[in-house]
């Protein structure tokens, strides 16, 4: 990898059986979350992080019953 990493940022890798995923990382020692597919191309990772990157003004939801466990 070029260059040292910066926090919070993406990270595109290769799984174990080569495909291209990305995850997301708040700090050095604190990933958020990871992509649940994997991508032939790494194109595609790409554009499921620009996905994730627009939608950061969508509406939040929660269940009720989720709702009712944070009481």
């Amino acid at each position: 990898m070029a260059g040292k990493r910066i926090y919070p940022s993406f990270l595109i890798f290769l799984d174990e059986k080569g495909s291209f995923r990305w995850s997301y990382s708040e700090s050095a020692s604190r990933t958020l979350c990871t992509s649940p597919e994997a991508f032939d191309r790494m194109q595609d990772a790409e554009a499921a992080i620009e996905l994730m990157r627009r939608s950061r003004a969508a509406q939040m939801w929660a269940t009720d019953d989720a709702k009712a466990k944070r009481r």
